[in-house]
């Protein structure tokens, strides 16, 4: 991704790290979901980081949430771990 992209192929972002603006790896991209009706992109699933022998959380988060990190090269989001694993937990998954 380039800093200054004005599209991206989002098949080429699905799978890609999400990190918090402060550099914390979150998790990873899962789905991008769009609007067929105007083509924007509504949401993405983000499975969330971890180390627990758990099953993977995921979580939905409103693609509005979603920036283009500084140096271009992730997606980033303004939420520690610790806030989006309570979003998460309120989603049964």
């Amino acid at each position: 991704m380039s800093a200054n992209a004005k599209q991206v192929d989002l098949l080429t972002v699905a799978g890609n790290r999400v990190l918090e603006t402060n550099g914390e790896y979150l998790g990873d991209l899962q789905r991008i979901v769009a609007n067929l009706g105007d083509g924007r992109i509504e949401y993405a699933t983000l499975r969330l980081a971890g180390d627990s022998p758990d099953p993977p959380k995921f979580i939905a988060i409103p693609w509005s949430q979603f920036s283009l990190s500084p140096d271009g090269h992730h997606l980033q989001l303004d939420f520690s771990l610790t806030v989006l694993r309570t979003f998460g937990a309120g989603q049964g998954g």
